[in-house]
């Protein structure tokens, strides 16, 4: 009896081991979402394509391509998100940009000649 239980228990032990192994070389739905754009968006420009990676780190938008058929809707979803986060970028780079604001001459200790 003792010998059977042990056998089931060393069993058991190595399922759950081949499991836990199994759930770590599992890749995560960003890393996959990357590779399906890496393999299947080659024509991408290389700028584009950095973007796209960018995109992909958020796992909603990863889920969502993982689940959308190849075809055209998921190539304008794709090309549509590249070009939002393209606005954004530019955007933010604009904003980023230090304007010094208008100042009346009599605030500067100097004289001000108009």
């Amino acid at each position: 009896m003792k010998g059977i239980f042990s056998k089931e228990l060393s069993q058991s032990f190595d399922d759950l081991r081949n499991a836990a192994v199994k759930l770590l070389q599992k890749k995560s739905k960003v890393e996959r979402a990357v590779f399906k754009i890496q393999k299947e968006y080659l024509e991408l420009p290389v700028e584009d394509m950095i973007c796209a990676f960018d995109i992909f780190t958020d796992i909603r938008k990863a889920e969502m391509l993982l689940v959308m058929h190849k075809g055209e809707t998921r190539n304008a979803w794709v090309k549509k998100a590249i070009e939002r986060r393209r606005q954004q970028e530019e955007g933010a780079i604009f904003s980023s940009i230090v304007t010094i604001p208008h100042l009346p001459c009599g605030s500067f200790p100097q004289p001000c000649y108009i």
